[in-house]
């Protein structure tokens, strides 16, 4: 399989799963990754940005133009992994709040975040309060995005920390060791959404899937 594989490509789940796709999801991949969305820049740089330099989402290219345009003004997000998805998302949010294991590396991100974003580190090795970090934070949230440690306890855990609305993110979801926690969301009545196709900086394709309720702050 190619990193120029189309973005329609659905990966079997007990889970009901929608996919983008369509002649819009194959032209993105396959003609507007280098050129458009910056993929040769981000490969250059060791960084997921945009043509202009500007910070990306380390997701997939389809996932991230779908979010574009769907997500709602002054929502509230939680990472599990800060990163340039940080930055990001604080252009998008009306709060952002990230927990980090590599302390070097969420300070970093700390230069350079604004007001409206809080990095919470937790040292590596500490996998059980790096996945209840959330619950610290006594609020909802609109978005939960896992792209950090410990993803199956995370998965667990946020349902309870979701706004009624809220979607959850969750990055490499092709992996086979998230699918007892993802059938489990499946359980609790969230459907799926796979995004599947090449991303910043990678020379491979790989899948962010979003997962979301009946209600949901994106319209799926």
């Amino acid at each position: 399989m190619t990193w120029w594989s189309s973005a329609k490509r659905i990966v079997g789940s007990a889970l009901p799963v929608c996919v983008f796709g369509g002649a819009n999801a194959v032209d993105l991949v396959h003609h507007s990754a280098i050129v458009e969305h910056g993929w040769l820049l981000s490969r250059r740089r060791g960084l997921p940005v945009d043509r202009d330099g500007m910070p990306l989402p380390w997701y997939t290219y389809p996932a991230i133009a779908f979010l574009v345009n769907r997500l709602p003004a002054d929502i509230d997000v939680f990472e599990y992994g800060c990163g340039y998805s940080t930055l990001w998302w604080m252009r998008r949010a009306r709060s952002v709040v990230s927990v980090e294991h590599a302390g070097s590396w969420a300070e970093t991100i700390r230069r350079m975040v604004n007001e409206n974003v809080q990095l919470i580190e937790v040292p590596a090795g500490q996998d059980e309060i790096y996945a209840t970090t959330i619950e610290s934070t006594e609020k909802l949230f609109d978005v939960v995005v896992i792209d950090g440690e410990n993803r199956e306890a995370c998965l667990k855990i946020v349902p309870n920390y979701l706004k009624s609305e809220g979607i959850v993110i969750l990055d490499n979801s092709e992996r086979p060791a998230y699918r007892e926690e993802i059938l489990r969301l499946h359980n609790e009545g969230f459907r799926r959404v796979d995004f599947t196709g090449m991303g910043p900086i990678n020379t491979y394709d790989w899948m962010t899937s979003i997962f979301y309720r009946n209600s949901n702050c994106v319209e799926l």
